[in-house]
């Protein structure tokens, strides 16, 4: 699952409401409105503060290698 469908999934179970969302992180209603609705990303800045917010964190790691076999990637 990629990371903004993640965070949109957090949006909707943490209990908080936009509006409370937006007052506790300084995002505006509209651009959490517009996240949700898949119109618009985030900022790296956005999201740490959305997710850290929210109870979460954001972890870089590397990405994991597909390896090829006969003319197919593995899965």
């Amino acid at each position: 699952m990629a990371i903004l469908d993640e965070i949109r999934k957090a949006i909707r179970t943490c209990g908080r409401s936009r509006y409370a969302l937006a007052r506790e992180t300084g995002l505006s209603q509209s651009l959490l409105c517009l996240l949700m609705t898949g119109k618009r990303g985030l900022s790296v800045e956005a999201l740490e503060t959305l997710a850290r917010t929210m109870g979460y964190g954001v972890t870089l790691r590397p990405h994991k290698k597909r390896t090829v076999t006969r003319g197919k990637p593995a899965l």
